[in-house]
């Protein structure tokens, strides 16, 4: 029962309370309601026993009528693969579908932009390892004196709004979808990763963005001076299928996160600041993009009540479908296929 406090209940906030018009309707009249299909469902808790049949989830959860006691079984939702590998690989094709439906514009320019952290003050010179006071090159603008990782990740989302504000400004009808992804070292010479969060953004604007106009926007908005910008084909889904990759492994990657972060001791009240799991969004996108996500998710449903109705027309008998045939003369019935 304790697992189950930590999930959402998706019932209206004006039915969480004891006293709602669950104790003020009369008893007939909410269980007539849920003879016509109409039940407020909330979560019951995780079902003991693991996964059921029917459901494709390894931490199933146990949905509960208010009103007649009926209960459902339903996926976990969770897009961690640690957790539910099932719904994870779910979530990671709605992110896809998601990232799809905006790449075939025929029209403009397309890029896919790879931001960085920054790090230690070093210079600008390509392999000097000496401090920029000591071999007398330039200084990086994007090196921090005493640079903390922590904090650093704690302020990213607001600097990754700097960058894309700034950058609509000079482009004003610039679309995007980003992810996030948590540094593993596998990119680097040491193999050593260090945590920080990057960004992948597919882009598009009507005109060509300068590279030198992007780094110069990234630097000022606390990003490194360590980016790649190229220019994608319209169409190319090779963008699309990274971003949803990194965006199931960074949800996956929170507590690795160094994260700097309010810490509440429940025993005194008190506040104080440490470290704490990472609170970073996985992905975001702008509004004219493409599809959001509540558009993929209603069209799982529709395609899901499709699957449901056919399946029954399927199951009927040789004898219901007989009579269905005469039902072609007329108006076809609710829940039949449509004619080949």
């Amino acid at each position: 029962m304790a697992a189950s406090q930590s999930v959402r209940d998706e019932s209206p906030p004006s039915q969480h309370d004891s006293l709602n018009v669950s104790s003020v309707e009369p008893l007939a009249t909410r269980l007539d309601r849920c003879a016509r299909g109409t039940h407020r469902m909330h979560v019951l808790g995780y079902v003991r026993h693991g996964s059921v049949a029917g459901v494709d989830c390894s931490r199933p959860l146990r949905w509960v009528c208010r009103d007649c006691g009926d209960f459902d079984i339903r996926p976990c939702k969770n897009h961690r693969s640690s957790k539910c590998k099932p719904c994870a690989l779910r979530y990671r094709s709605k992110v896809r579908r998601v990232a799809l439906s905006g790449i075939n514009r025929q029209t403009g320019h397309q890029y896919f932009l790879t931001a960085t952290a920054p790090s230690d003050p070093h210079c600008m010179r390509p392999g000097c390892s000496r401090h920029p006071g000591e071999c007398g090159h330039a200084a990086c603008p994007c090196g921090v004196e005493g640079f903390d990782l922590a904090r650093w990740n704690a302020a990213h989302s607001s600097m990754w709004n700097r960058f894309r504000t700034a950058l609509r400004r000079l482009y004003p009808d610039l679309e995007f979808m980003r992810g996030v992804e948590v540094q593993e070292g596998d990119h680097r010479s040491d193999r050593a990763g260090r945590g920080a969060l990057h960004d992948h953004a597919m882009m598009w604007a009507s005109v060509p963005i300068p590279p030198a106009t992007v780094k110069a926007l990234l630097v000022a908005a606390g990003f490194g001076h360590s980016f790649d910008l190229p220019e994608v084909a319209p169409g190319s889904k090779r963008a699309a299928y990274y971003v949803a990759k990194y965006v199931t492994k960074a949800a996956d990657s929170r507590a690795e996160v160094p994260w700097w972060g309010e810490v509440v001791d429940y025993e005194t009240g008190e506040v104080s600041e440490g470290l704490v799991d990472g609170r970073y969004r996985t992905w975001s996108m702008s509004r004219g993009w493409g599809l959001t996500m509540a558009a993929v998710e209603e069209q799982c449903r529709v395609y899901a009540r499709a699957r449901a109705a056919e399946a029954l027309w399927l199951g009927m008998g040789d004898a219901a479908r007989s009579l269905g045939a005469s039902w072609e003369l007329s108006d076809p019935p609710i829940g039949s296929p449509p004619s080949p």
